[in-house]
């Protein structure tokens, strides 16, 4: 059994999700940009990457209250931060 301390989080036993190659740099763009407005085709990104990594089924949330996809994009900014497979 491993364990691997993150900061003062420690998993025990687990891998650490990683985008695969072509997510990886998906994300490296989206991260890149430079204004505040999220456009359809970035929520459609964030909502296929967050159901392919968070093992769910893919929806899209209402966009009128931009709470689910700033935390899915944390979720995502934390896969981003393990670096790729």
């Amino acid at each position: 059994m491993s364990v691997e301390i993150i900061g003062t989080l420690k998993l025990i036993g687990m891998e650490l999700t990683k985008f695969d190659s072509p997510d990886y740099i998906d994300w490296a763009k989206f991260r890149a940009r430079t204004n505040d407005t999220i456009y359809k085709d970035e929520i459609n990104l964030i909502v296929e990457l967050h159901a392919k990594y968070f093992k769910h089924k893919v929806y899209r949330p209402c966009t009128c209250n931009p709470k689910v996809y700033n935390k899915w994009i944390y979720d995502l900014n934390e896969i981003y931060n393990n670096g790729q497979d």
